[in-house]
């Protein structure tokens, strides 16, 4: 499938048919795609591209750069992608037991939910659960499993921090 580094190689061959190469170009695609899908703009209008990239793009980004970094060209005696890999792979697993914790066990419940006067916002009030905290600005993302299970939708938190319930203005 792909050929082996020889010093006789022109640059089409190292880029297009070694396995450096194709990787390289591999990371360099899933790279732009991350950044792009992060510019504010496109995160704020496709919110679900900006995750569904993020979620697929980084595990593949590290198994890529493994790949990438095993055929030791620069004679180290072991893959260099061990460099960094094995940290990057940390942080992925700790965020995703995180998130896998939030959406499995952390429950809240909503305790009333009602129109403003001047019908324009929709107030969702929250049971804020023991030892949640957070900050103003900070947003949470709201799953309705009714309508869809995979579908989290991030709203700003429009209450302090020192309030008995969690408020949210759906416009």
């Amino acid at each position: 499938m792909y050929k082996r580094f020889n010093k006789d190689m022109g640059y089409f061959e190292l880029i297009f048919c070694t396995l450096p190469g194709i990787t390289g170009i591999s990371l360099l695609i899933i790279i732009s795609a991350l950044s792009i899908c992060s510019m504010e703009k496109v995160r704020r209008r496709h919110f679900q591209l900006f995750s569904l990239v993020h979620f697929i793009g980084v595990p593949a980004f590290l198994i890529l750069i493994l790949v990438h970094g095993s055929e030791s060209w620069f004679n180290w005696n072991f893959p260099m992608g061990l460099t960094i890999v094995p940290f990057g792979i940390g942080v992925a697993l700790i965020q995703y037991a995180m998130k896998f914790y939030d959406v499995f066990f952390r429950k809240f419940h909503i305790v009333d939910c009602s129109l403003s006067e001047d019908k324009q916002f929709v107030m969702i009030y929250i049971k804020k659960p023991k030892k949640y905290s957070y900050k103003p600005g900070q947003y949470l993302f709201l799953n309705v499993p009714s309508v869809s299970r995979a579908q989290w939708h991030p709203f700003t938190i429009a209450s302090a921090p020192k309030n008995k319930y969690l408020v949210l203005m759906i416009k």
